[in-house]
């Protein structure tokens, strides 16, 4: 927190859900992305200043066709000390829980009590566990870039996009705690070191 590097980790995860809608066949606007929750249909005043990380329009057969507000974050179960979060050392997901809770809560409750819409906590520990939100989106993305192929590919197709996209998200998640370890500092050098390397996150991905 004192150097930036939790920052960092932000946009690439970000990036990634935008690609794996958009390979869905549900692309998502550029202004949709980071976007301020004052410009949606869900009215805020002219002061809020909050942003939702990615919004998508209502999509049929997920989230029961809500429109989606899409909070993502990565979280770790451990202090910078070493020391757990609490009860991170004998309850599963703990730190999932408490992003969730502070999504709906405290971030976005008005998000949350409107029927205008879907709030998301796209969370994930960075030691890999992936919050509800995310298991059940991914779940029904690939059950929809399904559902106008035959009958009989239908099941192989879900299964394939299934794999693809946690792939994808997984290694992912691993590069950028990498990267925010190794890094000695700022918020400016992902950027920085993005044009340094030979291969880059996404065409790294379209090797897997």
């Amino acid at each position: 927190m004192r150097t930036g590097r939790v920052q960092v980790r932000h946009k690439p995860l970000l990036h990634v859900w935008q690609r794996i809608f958009r390979e869905a066949d549900v692309p998502t606007a550029k202004q949709n992305f980071e976007r301020l929750l004052r410009t949606t249909h869900i009215r805020r005043g002219p002061n809020d200043l909050r942003r939702m990380d990615l919004i998508s329009a209502g999509i049929d057969g997920i989230y029961n066709g809500s429109p989606l507000f899409m909070d993502a974050t990565i979280v770790s179960p451990l202090h910078g000390t070493g020391i757990p979060m609490p009860n991170s050392r004998n309850q599963d997901g703990a730190a999932l829980a408490r992003a969730d809770r502070k999504n709906r809560q405290e971030d976005y409750p008005d998000v949350e009590a409107s029927s205008q819409g879907q709030l998301l906590c796209l969370g994930v520990e960075t030691y890999g566990r992936w919050s509800p939100h995310c298991l059940t989106l991914v779940r029904q993305l690939a059950k929809y870039k399904s559902r106008n192929c035959p009958e009989y590919l239908q099941t192989s197709i879900q299964a394939a996009c299934y794999a693809r996209w946690w792939n994808m998200l997984a290694v992912q998640v691993q590069i950028i705690v990498g990267e925010s370890i190794l890094r000695q500092g700022g918020n400016d050098l992902y950027e920085a070191d993005a044009t340094s390397r030979n291969l880059s996150t996404l065409e790294f991905l379209d090797s897997v």
